[in-house]
């Protein structure tokens, strides 16, 4: 039982889905648990724990999920602010007196 979750990479701003789901099987989860308890917890608790997510482009962790709010913070600012600041660091306003 498995489903996908739509994420965005907060590095690169790659959009993917991901599969989540446990790991293993419910049927060797069964046996283990009927016939030899302590394996079946150590069983149980591997299966619980979340493998981490990676990105599929640029191999980042720091993955936000897919909706309207985390693409309006990662929308880049707006041009103009951008084009002033590049002509400050471009051309420094410097004079040199002799």
């Amino acid at each position: 039982m498995s489903s996908t979750e739509k994420l965005i990479c907060g590095d690169c701003k790659a959009k993917f889905d991901v599969e989540t789901g446990k790991r293993g099987s419910s049927f060797v989860e069964f046996i283990l648990w009927s016939t030899l308890v302590i394996p079946g917890f150590f069983y149980s608790m591997w299966r619980k724990r979340k493998p981490k997510k990676y990105c599929d482009y640029c191999g980042s962790t720091f993955l936000l999920p897919d909706n309207y709010e985390t693409q309006a913070m990662l929308k880049p600012m707006g041009t103009k602010i951008g084009t002033e600041m590049k002509k400050k660091i471009d051309k420094p306003n410097i004079t040199y007196k002799l």
